[in-house]
């Protein structure tokens, strides 16, 4: 009985692992592209199909006017629950956002939050100054997949302090 052994190239293996990490990725696209066209059907299916308003138990209900603004009741529904691919899609932006802020000679230093949900990024923390935050916002904007940022910084700019003479 002849046992076949074979011996592979490390080139092979290096392609083979790599077609594997594109398959992969490609497996993960489109899990991702599948999700969110079953939410846009979903959102699609809870909307009338003729047009016609809503009704009256779907419109928002109007507070009282005696009644301050933080009591007003929500008008919204609220958001659905996130798909394990959406919290790892989430995850991935969050930390690239933190990468880039540490990487950056201006925010580096500063103590940045960085919170992450359906691409909606929200930095809170407590920064130096406006300059700071500015900058902050600006890499957060430009990191891909965020569609949008919100600001909960707080800036704790300190008076400068005199030197005697």
């Amino acid at each position: 009985m002849k046992v076949f052994e074979t011996r592979y190239t490390e080139k092979q293996l290096s392609r083979w692992i790599a077609s594997g990490l594109v398959a992969s990725s490609v497996l993960l696209c489109a899990a991702v592209v599948l999700a969110q066209s079953a939410e846009r059907e979903r959102y699609a299916q809870a909307a009338p199909a003729d047009g016609a308003p809503a009704s009256p138990s779907a419109l928002p209900k109007a507070a009282s006017p005696t009644a301050p603004a933080s009591v007003t009741p929500a008008t919204e529904d609220p958001p659905a629950p996130r798909s394990p691919v959406e919290v790892s899609i989430d995850q991935s932006i969050a930390e690239r956002v933190r990468v880039a802020l540490a990487s950056d000679h201006v925010t580096r230093a500063q103590p940045i939050d960085i919170a992450v949900t359906r691409g909606i990024a929200n930095l809170s923390g407590n920064v130096a100054n406006e300059a700071v935050a500015h900058r902050a916002l600006a890499i957060a904007r430009a990191t891909g997949g965020v569609t949008a940022v919100q600001d909960a910084m707080k800036v704790e700019e300190t008076a400068p302090v005199e030197r005697p003479r």
